[in-house]
C-alpha cells in the first residue's frame, strides 16, 4: 500500500511536468506549477506512506 501512494504522488508530480512541457510554458512558469502539486498530493498520502524512509538528524 505504502508503494503504491508513492507511486501515486510521483505520477501526479511527472504528469504535472510533462503538461506544463508540453503546453511549451516557460520554465519558471511551469515549476511553480509542480510545489504546489506536492502540497495538494501530500494530504492525500498515509502517515505510514509520508513517514516512509525518514532519515534522522545528521
Amino acid at each position: 500500500m505504502t508503494a503504491a501512494q508513492i507511486r501515486w504522488a510521483e505520477g501526479a508530480f511527472s504528469t504535472t511536468v510533462g503538461r506544463e512541457t508540453t503546453a511549451r510554458r516557460r520554465p519558471r512558469e511551469g515549476s511553480r506549477e509542480a510545489p504546489v502539486r506536492i502540497d495538494d498530493t501530500e494530504g492525500l498520502l498515509s502517515g505510514k506512506a509520508l513517514n516512509y524512509a525518514v532519515r534522522g538528524p545528521a
